[in-house]
């Protein structure tokens, strides 16, 4: 079976990479190597990977890199994609959120369905709460609407012992856990690292389905998500990279409905923040609804996530 190359993003956030580490090679899968990318964290993440790397004697099994500056999700991500192709162009790569505890027969079940599905372009597992185990938090992925770039998570809240159908919509699979290959990657290209962080992966899937390739579920594999590690939700910092993800991605994808998404979000992104009196919020709320019009790639000042 093909090696598969596990992509993950560390951000000042060592004690979950560690225990993301420890669930993937509890894996059964006989050919596991990881990446991990350290975002220019602000803390000793990096020492205290590496002591667990080698207290763990997993040296030749996973490659600690530590990068310049922040390169956002998208850009950490495609530094290890670029070092596991050119490395092993047959090999499945799989982005997986360092907040995350994976189960064992993922990786496994994943690479099978990969193998019987012509055309693909990304596999994405059972998405269950970390804080509520038994509860779903996607199967795989979404839908996302073009007008607004709101997204709608498949399966969300469902139990998980509930029957699980056969099939879903998606247009995209959630970068949380996502399995891809070096023939799609070649056929869409990389993330699109202009957005730096949120709505990469909804471009991605975007860019797979226009290239006909298919997105798949598989049902039974799992992984639990934290959620919420690098940037806390309902937070400045939260709040623009949102605004302005959603509405680049209107731009790019859906640019007929701009007018329409921009008055969505001036209404739901930041007239809210005026109205409660949250200043701090609103002012990162409009310049994410600004940033997104221009050309800059992320204003100064929104590009540590913290």
């Amino acid at each position: 079976m093909r090696r598969v190359y596990v992509i993950i993003v560390n951000y000042n956030g060592w004690p979950d990479t560690v225990e993301c580490l420890r669930s993937l090679f509890a894996s059964d899968y006989p050919d596991v190597r990881a990446i991990v990318l350290d975002n220019a964290s602000q803390d000793d993440s990096v020492e205290r990977l590496r002591d667990e790397i080698r207290a763990s004697a997993l040296d030749s099994r996973v490659q600690l890199r530590r990068c310049a500056a922040n390169l956002g999700f998208a850009g950490a991500s495609n530094a290890g994609l670029r070092d596991a192709l050119a490395t092993d162009p047959h090999a499945y790569t799989l982005l997986l959120n360092n907040d995350t505890r994976i189960a064992p027969t993922a990786v496994r079940q994943m690479v099978e369905l990969a193998e019987a599905t012509p055309h693909l372009g990304a596999v994405g597992a059972t998405v269950l709460r970390y804080a509520q185990p038994d509860t779903v938090e996607m199967y795989a992925g979404a839908t996302v609407s073009r007008a607004t770039a709101m997204v709608s998570l498949a399966g969300s809240g469902a139990r998980r012992d509930a029957p699980r159908p056969i099939s879903i919509a998606l247009d995209y699979v959630s970068a949380c856990c996502l399995l891809t290959n070096a023939d799609a990657v070649r056929r869409v290209g990389l993330l699109d690292e202009r957005f730096f962080l949120y709505s990469e992966d909804a471009d991605w899937g975007i860019r797979m389905r226009d290239a006909g390739l298919t997105l798949a579920w598989c049902r039974a594999a799992e992984v639990w998500h934290k959620g919420g590690g690098s940037v806390v939700h309902r937070s400045a910092l939260h709040d623009y990279y949102m605004v302005r993800a959603a509405l680049m991605l209107v731009r790019k994808h859906a640019r007929p409905f701009l007018p329409w998404a921009l008055a969505y979000w001036l209404w739901r992104g930041v007239l809210p923040k005026l109205v409660r009196g949250q200043w701090d919020r609103l002012r990162a709320a409009w310049q994410g609804y600004r940033d997104s019009l221009r050309s800059r790639t992320v204003a100064a000042g929104f590009d540590q996530p913290r």
